[in-house]
């Protein structure tokens, strides 16, 4: 499995990493993305995840539901 985790304007790099999963993957992918108000990239990380069963997005806003959504990957 692949876990990535990024914070703001961080994800830019994971969305680069998401546009390749997209072309095609063999592993479980978790991506733990935190922002205080805005998820830069959400809808396009969202449609990639909703297209392959193994991807998926978590979404949290701040430090006390971040632990608790690392610790449930």
């Amino acid at each position: 499995p692949v876990v990535m985790i990024a914070g703001g304007v961080g994800i830019t790099p994971i969305r680069s990493i998401y546009k390749e999963i997209e072309r095609g993957n063999q592993r479980n992918v978790e991506l733990v993305y935190s922002s205080m108000d805005n998820y830069l990239f959400l809808d396009e990380l969202q449609v990639v995840a909703d297209k392959d069963e193994k991807v998926f997005v978590h979404t949290v806003t701040d430090p006390q539901s971040t632990c608790p959504a690392i610790l449930k990957l």
